[in-house]
């Protein structure tokens, strides 16, 4: 029984014989870096208290050590398998987002993309046709070359009429006889055309404007204070071959030309002005010296111009272009068709 009681409840340490009455008493226990018990230092009161076995040493970093004993804490990594599954399940993930995110985006490019081709066929459309309707009467001639297609035309920027005998106050300033180098002009127009012309029967014809007949930029505008009235004098000799069936006056701006050319290495629509007249149809961009050159349309893969009528070079009735406008290259093959009739009378 009493080795039980010792074993359970210690006594305290008897006290040291000659010491005076004094008890010898040990501090708690201090522990090393490797978890050894350090003997404390003695204390000349209080009764002795091991504290070891109520405050056992924490371990090594402050937590609870597991493993390899008390005090030491566990350093185990990753395997090879389960980074082999974290990489699998990671590729899964983003190949999901990549299909979510990526559906709406390819409808939204392909969307620009085909709204993009619906404005350039309509800018075709457009200024094609309005040139067309604007030339001067007869001066629409094409050409087809290789990958090349052509065709040009004299604008007209305004028409006025002039006066026949009897219509003006002096009888010698109507233009009623040829040659007439003075005459009047009703229907003022603020057109500063450099080009005079009553008119264009087509190329090798006596009123060739192509040619230099019936067409002239040496001339002077006068008005008569009148409204809607002017006087028109010629210069330098020059004289109309003939009168206009219908007495009007062209104000022509000059000649315009598009050329379409669906080479792989071109594929391109342009608009070229501002180019002196010549008697032959230009065959390339090359013959257009000095000319004003305007991208109306690009990625062209097909282009073609034909004309109604019995002379297939020069339109008199109805006038067609057709062009496929395809999408770049590099994207979807995707194109759209544009077929352009302009009639011509």
């Amino acid at each position: 029984m009493s080795a039980m009681l010792r074993r359970c409840c210690p006594l305290p340490n008897p006290p040291p014989q000659g010491g005076g009455g004094k008890r010898v008493v040990t501090s708690p226990s201090v522990h090393d870096e490797r978890g050894d018990r350090i003997v404390s230092s003695s204390s000349t009161h209080g009764e002795r208290e091991d504290r070891t076995a109520l405050f056992p040493p924490l371990p090594r970093g402050g937590g609870l050590g597991w493993g390899r004993g008390w005090g030491h804490t566990s350093a185990r990594g990753f395997t090879l398998l389960e980074v082999v599954v974290a990489i699998s399940i990671s590729a899964i993930l983003v190949g999901f987002v990549a299909m979510l995110v990526s559906t709406p985006v390819d409808a939204y490019i392909d969307q620009s993309e085909r709204a993009r081709l619906t404005a350039a066929s309509e800018t075709v459309s457009r200024r094609f046709a309005d040139d067309v309707r604007n030339a001067l009467p007869n001066s629409v001639r094409i050409r087809n070359i290789g990958s090349r297609s052509i065709v040009e035309m004299l604008r007209v920027d305004a028409v006025s009429f002039y006066a026949l005998a009897g219509m003006t106050p002096s009888p010698d300033r109507d233009f009623d006889a040829i040659p007439d180098d003075v005459f009047f002009a009703f229907g003022h127009t603020t057109s500063i055309a450099p080009y005079l012309s009553v008119g264009h029967d087509g190329a090798g014809s006596a009123r060739d404007a192509y040619a230099g007949d019936d067409i002239t930029s040496s001339f002077v505008r006068i008005s008569t204070g009148v409204n809607g009235q002017e006087r028109i004098e010629l210069q330098g000799g020059f004289a109309f071959t003939s009168p206009d069936p219908l007495h009007r006056l062209f104000w022509v701006s000059g000649p315009v030309a598009y050329i379409c050319d669906s080479a792989s290495n071109v594929r391109t629509l342009r608009r070229f002005s501002n180019y002196a007249i010549e008697a032959n149809i230009p065959t390339s961009s090359a013959d257009l010296n000095g000319a004003t050159s305007e991208l109306i349309a690009s990625n062209v893969a097909k282009c073609r111009v034909e004309c109604s009528g019995p002379n297939q070079n020069i339109c008199e009735d109805v006038l067609v272009l057709e062009a496929n406008i395809e999408r770049p290259a590099s994207e979807a093959r995707e194109l759209i068709r544009v077929l352009e009739q302009v009639a011509l009378r």
